[in-house]
Formats: structure tokens, C-alpha cells, sequence
């Protein structure tokens, strides 16, 4: 469970299996990396990294805002750090839009993507609404997470031509009822991966992939495949 220095963001990661392949799990906003364990592989043949994003669990953020390029630029500086060249990745919300921001930059460095409630364009204030409440409502963590100006959504629009440079297996998972990844955005990415998966996931929302049994039988195969 170290501790390392990314400029001035020390990142709390857990790192943990002995495989020749590694696996980037990139959690939700607003939890820690080790409430993202769930959709962890089970089968031992990856090493993971784990890590607390920046804002999140044991890793502060030393920034004015929660502007998504930051998270970007923390993960490819851990990978760096690490002398990881080549890796998977999985994330989930936040977590998912990381990884598509990293692959945008540099796909050649993706064995493959599972990406659970992802959208590659900024969230729009009425989906935002559906999931967190009118704005005046929101407190703490998520207040600022979703803050128009300085939350996630800066810099959380993807172009589609660059993810298509995306060579590896893409593999997405969506919520027939999620109203921020919705089905529209997801088969616009869908059509635009030269290698991409859907599943969609009868009667599930936004939070509702942890306790999916099907998405829980369907991320142990995608390892086990990989």
C-alpha cells in the first residue's frame, strides 16, 4: 500500500498479484480504490494497480479544481513511475472517462479496455441532475466533482476519430437505464472502436453494476479471455 510522489500529488495506490500482465482499475468519483475491489479479476493472473485518485480516499488534491486531464496526467505519470509500458485497464464512471482520456494520448499502450458507465462527451446538467440532485443540493465531494467549472466535466469530451485509433478490444458495459452513459452516447463509441464490445445490462442504472450478476459473470470471462 505505497505511497508515491507525482509532482506534487502524493498518490496512495494499492498494488498487489504477481502476473505478467498488469491491470489498471480506476474507481467511481467519490468512493476509494478499494470499493472498486468487485469488479477485480479472480483468477490471479494480473498484477493490479489499485490507486486512490486524486481527491479521493487517501490521495489529496492539491489543485483549485477536479478537471478531468488532471486524473489523465496522474495515471500516465504513475505508469511512468512504475516502468509500466504496456497494460489492461477497467474503470467505472470517472474511472472509465481516466482511461479513455489516457488512450486518446497514447493507445498504443492498452492491451485492452473494460469500461463500465462511460461516456466520451461531458454529461449534460440534466443528466447530472438525474444522478446527484439539483446542484443547490449537492454537498462536499460531490459538490465539487460535479462543479461546472471546476468538476470533472472540464475536459471530458472525447473525439470519436481518436478513439477509433484504438487497436486493442475495447469491451463496454451499460446500464439500459443510466442516465448519465446513456445507450445513444454508448453506441456512438460502440460503432466508432474498430475492436469494441456491448453489453447492456437489463434494468440497471448508473450504480447498479456492483450487484449485477450478469455483469459480475461477464467481467470474470472477459479475464479470463484476455
Amino acid at each position: 500500500m505505497p505511497t508515491i510522489q507525482l509532482d506534487d500529488l502524493p498518490l496512495f495506490y494499492h498494488d498487489f498479484g504477481q502476473g505478467d500482465e498488469t491491470l489498471l482499475a480506476l474507481h467511481p468519483s467519490t468512493v476509494s480504490g478499494l470499493l472498486f475491489q468487485w469488479a477485480l479479476p479472480k483468477n490471479g493472473h494480473f498484477r493490479v494497480l489499485l490507486p486512490d485518485q486524486r481527491g479521493h480516499g487517501q490521495t489529496p488534491n492539491p489543485a483549485p479544481d477536479f478537471h478531468l486531464y488532471r486524473f489523465v496526467d496522474d495515471m500516465l505519470r504513475l505508469l511512468d513511475a512504475l516502468n509500466i509500458e504496456t497494460l489492461h485497464g477497467i474503470g467505472y464512471s470517472l474511472g472509465a472517462s481516466v482511461l479513455l482520456g489516457m488512450a486518446v494520448r497514447q493507445p498504443e499502450r492498452f492491451q485492452s479496455l473494460t469500461l463500465l458507465g462511460a461516456h466520451h462527451r461531458r454529461p449534460m446538467p440534466a443528466q447530472l441532475t438525474a444522478l446527484a440532485g439539483p446542484p443547490e443540493q449537492r454537498q462536499g465531494l460531490v459538490a465539487e466533482i460535479m462543479h461546472p467549472e471546476r468538476g470533472i466535466g472540464v475536459g471530458g469530451d472525447f473525439d470519436l476519430g481518436a478513439l477509433g485509433r484504438l487497436t486493442c478490444p475495447v469491451h463496454l458495459i451499460a446500464g439500459d437505464r443510466d442516465p448519465v452513459a446513456d445507450l445513444e452516447g454508448y453506441l456512438a463509441l460502440f460503432r466508432a472502436l474498430p475492436h469494441g464490445r456491448l453489453l447492456v445490462v437489463p434494468n440497471c442504472g448508473h450504480f447498479g453494476f456492483h450487484a449485477h450478476p450478469l455483469v459480475l459473470a461477464h467481467l470474470q470471462s472477459i479475464y479470463e479471455n484476455l
